[in-house]
């Protein structure tokens, strides 16, 4: 029990310290607006990263894909064709969400029009 108390203390000291250090300015804002922007500015970056790691795994997946249809050309009795087709289609997928990002958003939000977020002078 003590272990556990302890293992929660220490990822919520560690989870203060990443805020701090990678989002000084949400962490540090003098008010609601700043915390916001803040917000904005994480959220931009953190899909950013979500791309490039989507795109990476989808090309580690179509390489994969490609030995085992290689493995399935030179000895098609001992190795199937469907797991080399699954590695090859689930890698096209999750590379094209790149691509097909947009029309997801303005699918499930509606089109913006160029605004984005909430104008808090409004509020």
């Amino acid at each position: 029990m003590l272990n556990s108390v302890k293992g929660k203390i220490k990822a919520a000291l560690y989870t203060g310290l990443s805020a701090m250090l990678f989002l000084p300015s949400m962490v540090f804002a003098q008010d609601l607006a700043g915390t916001m922007t803040g917000l904005t500015d994480a959220s931009e970056a953190g899909t950013k990263l979500v791309f490039v790691v989507s795109a990476l795994i989808g090309i580690a997946l179509m390489i994969a894909g490609g030995i085992q249809l290689k493995k399935y050309a030179d000895n098609p009795q001992q190795n199937g064709i469907a797991k080399p087709m699954i590695y090859i289609l689930a890698g096209v997928i999750v590379f094209g969400v790149v691509a097909t990002s947009d029309t997801m958003e303005e699918t499930l939000f509606g089109a913006s029009g160029g605004k984005k977020g909430v104008d808090l002078d409004s509020l």
